[in-house]
C-alpha cells in the first residue's frame, strides 16, 4: 500500500480526477485489509486539493460497498 500512497501523491490533480474512473476497484482491493486507512487517505487528498469529483465518488464507493452484502 504504502508504494500506492507515494503514487497517488505525487499525481496531479487532473490525473487524480482520472483515478475517479477505477476508483471503485482501487478502493475495494485496499479496504478488504486496511478497514478504511486507504479512504481516509483518499479522501484527505481530494478534500487538500479540491477535487470535489473524486471525493464525490469515493463517498459513493464507500456507500456502495456498505449496502452490499457481505460475501
Amino acid at each position: 500500500m504504502h508504494q500506492t500512497i507515494e503514487f497517488i501523491e505525487g499525481c496531479n490533480n487532473e490525473e487524480l480526477s482520472l483515478l475517479a474512473e477505477d476508483i471503485r476497484d482501487i478502493i475495494t482491493e485496499f479496504n478488504e485489509t486496511e478497514e478504511g486507512e486507504f479512504v481516509d487517505f483518499l479522501r484527505e487528498i481530494a478534500e487538500t486539493r479540491g477535487i470535489s469529483d473524486l471525493l464525490e465518488e469515493i463517498d459513493a464507493v464507500v456507500q456502495i460497498i456498505k449496502t452490499e452484502p457481505s460475501s
